[in-house]
């Protein structure tokens, strides 16, 4: 796995939790368990978060993904753009990985496949982290009901605080998680909207969870990164991926912009020169289409589009001044 980068992708597959560190904690300790096999051994720190898994109970859903792709002056990544907001395990692709088992006619996601029962921590081989999500900060990112069911809400709320008490011996405000719990169950039952309670419960779980890795950590806004590398701790190899490259962490990520490579090398180079003029240059760039990029440094001529044509008003002005 040293050399794992997106040439490597498709000889293995993927399973993703959200920034759960619970959850995170539990896997690397015990391997990935099926809900029906987690809750037979009595799992510590497992808990459902959907209602309904396309895994149900008695698999754990991975995915396949195809080498990164450059189609049409864009790159096509797809382990990079289906796992937002993830911490995606790079799992052995001899396991035993069924066609999906469920949801056959009617489930769509084509890429997945189903491990019966467990992945054990032999078939682990990584860690992978988006880039731009490996250095967000905790206190932003912590806890967000978004990626479950409602309905587990009070039970990933207690099994997160659980497992900061145990294992890092937290002191939560127990009175204070106790009356918004109450006081949500309330508004539940009056059947009134619910959004800006639950953003009050997450503000509360996201104090709770910066608190307790800043301390451990000694630092007052630790990222993603900086928790994942402390619960870890060394067992796994980590990587960060950005949309072109992945490195094992440490190592320098290469950065391009698809948008750039569209552009004939002498003008880029051209640009280059230019210095200031040529990052204001590429700024607008980014927000152009890959159409109009096309015509305006392959034909010079349009029609563009009116977003298009703006920026190519812009364009001609720095070019010009």
């Amino acid at each position: 796995m040293v050399d794992f980068n997106y040439d490597d992708i498709d000889l293995y597959y993927y399973h993703a939790i959200d920034f759960d560190f619970s959850r995170l904690y539990s896997i690397l300790n015990n391997g990935i368990f099926s809900n029906k096999r987690a809750i037979e051994e009595k799992l510590e720190y497992y808990y459902r978060n959907y209602t309904h898994s396309s895994s149900k109970n008695d698999y754990i859903s991975i995915s396949h993904y195809a080498r990164t792709t450059l189609l049409y002056g864009k790159i096509e990544n797809e382990l990079y753009d289906y796992n937002i907001n993830k911490i995606i395990f790079v799992v052995d692709g001899d396991i035993d990985a069924l066609e999906k088992q469920h949801y056959k006619k009617r489930y769509l996601y084509t890429k997945e496949r189903h491990v019966l029962d467990k992945i054990d921590l032999k078939d682990i081989k990584g860690i992978l982290l988006r880039e731009i999500d490996a250095l967000k900060k905790i206190k932003d990112v912590g806890f967000n009901i978004k990626f479950s069911d409602e309905s587990f809400l009070e039970q990933k709320i207690f099994t997160i605080l659980n497992f900061l008490t145990k294992e890092y011996g937290y002191n939560y405000n127990k009175e204070k998680i106790y009356y918004l719990i109450g006081k949500y169950e309330e508004i539940k039952a009056l059947n009134l909207d619910k959004k800006e309670f639950i953003k009050i419960i997450n503000n509360f779980m996201n104090d709770c969870i910066n608190n307790i890795f800043s301390s451990l950590l000694n630092c007052s806004n630790p990222t993603v990164l900086d928790v994942v590398k402390y619960i870890n701790n060394d067992k796994f190899p980590i990587f960060i991926m950005n949309r072109f490259d992945v490195k094992k962490l440490g190592e320098t990520l290469n950065s391009t912009d698809e948008r750039l490579e569209r552009i004939p090398l002498d003008v880029r180079e051209q640009m280059h020169e230019n210095g200031k003029k040529y990052k204001k240059e590429q700024m607008l760039i980014k927000n152009m289409s890959d159409y109009g990029i096309n015509i305006y440094y392959e034909y010079n001529e349009g029609p563009f589009t009116k977003e298009d044509s703006d920026i190519v008003k812009k364009l001609v002005k720095i070019k010009e001044s």
